[in-house]
């Protein structure tokens, strides 16, 4: 049997913040009086010096404390969602999102971000529900263009379904996690006055939610032929004040007409060379000083074009 030491990054390599077992086990119970007195003597130098406090974990086998970072809120308008997202983005290596509503808009906005962590082979599992028909079926395709990403729609029936979860983890299984108010669209990632926590603190339990409702019976892989018939659903029925409200104004004045997943390929070859007068630019802000709010520069992060205006719902 291989020794865990060998393999367990906490053995070999001690971080900043963090106060492991002197041995290779998973609890504190494990540990002898004199092991847990060594690590309570760290606890209080660490206090003594200001820290706010610490977060047990048995990652990797090996229990340990790491000092709590606290919660952050973001707010929107000036301390908007989008930054913190591209942050933990940048580095992380599994993205976990439960979401009642996805715009196009919102899709968009995020999809260099996310194709990145997929091209790095990092895994990507999104949960986003029909409730009211609002999702809008042109943001579920582009979701559905995002090769090895695992996707799922919460069909609701007589449910509600409005969670708003985000779920980071590193390669270390460090995580962190962002529940709040904010669905998938440029408004809410952006300008809108969204409220958002981020707690590192957090992570365990969200994953532990989001892995109970990837189990329940409502939740369903997402396909071309569940989008296809879902908008077809969608036009069938008048399009509710609050869906209407969350599209972009030149949107709403446009009919429902027929969804096309050719239409929407059609769109994504287009996506990087077009220039006829027809196609709608996304994201807007991508040309203020300061966009993209990421902290490094990378390929495809630059505006992109979408035959959104010729796709009507």
């Amino acid at each position: 049997m291989t020794d865990p030491r060998l393999t367990c990054p906490i053995c070999m390599h001690r971080e900043a913040g963090l106060i492991p077992a002197p041995r290779h086990v998973p609890a504190w119970d494990d540990l002898t009086g004199p092991e847990q007195m060594t690590m309570l003597a760290e606890v209080g130098a660490a206090l003594g010096r200001g820290t706010a406090g610490f977060a047990a974990s048995s990652d990797h086998g090996h229990f340990h404390l790491r000092e709590a970072s606290g919660a952050r809120l973001t707010t929107g308008g000036r301390d908007p969602l989008l930054p913190l997202l591209a942050e933990r983005l940048d580095t992380a290596h599994s993205v976990d999102l439960a979401v009642a509503f996805a715009m196009d808009s919102g899709v968009a906005l995020l999809e260099p971000w996310l194709r990145e962590l997929l091209a790095r082979g990092g895994r990507l599992r999104i949960v986003v529900g029909d409730y009211l028909d609002t999702t809008d079926p042109t943001a579920l395709a582009r979701l559905l263009d995002l090769e090895g990403a695992e996707l799922f729609v919460f069909e609701t029936g007589g449910l509600s379904f409005h969670p708003k979860a985000w779920l980071f983890r590193a390669a270390d299984a460090r995580g962190a996690a962002i529940v709040g108010s904010s669905n998938l669209s440029q408004s809410a990632l952006t300008d809108g006055v969204e409220w958002n926590l981020h707690s590192e603190e957090a992570a365990d339990s969200v994953g532990a939610a989001f892995e109970d409702l990837l189990v329940r019976p409502e939740v369903k892989p997402l396909t071309a032929a569940w989008i296809e018939a879902y908008a077809k659903r969608r036009r069938a029925r008048p399009m509710p004040e609050f869906t209407a409200a969350l599209l972009p104004r030149k949107v709403r004045r446009q009919s429902r007409t027929r969804f096309s997943g050719r239409h929407w390929k059609r769109s994504r070859r287009a996506d990087r060379t077009a220039t006829a007068p027809d196609l709608s630019c996304w994201p807007p802000g991508w040309e203020r000083p300061g966009w993209p709010p990421s902290t490094r520069s990378v390929p495809g992060r630059t505006a992109s074009c979408s035959l959104l205006t010729a796709t009507k719902f």
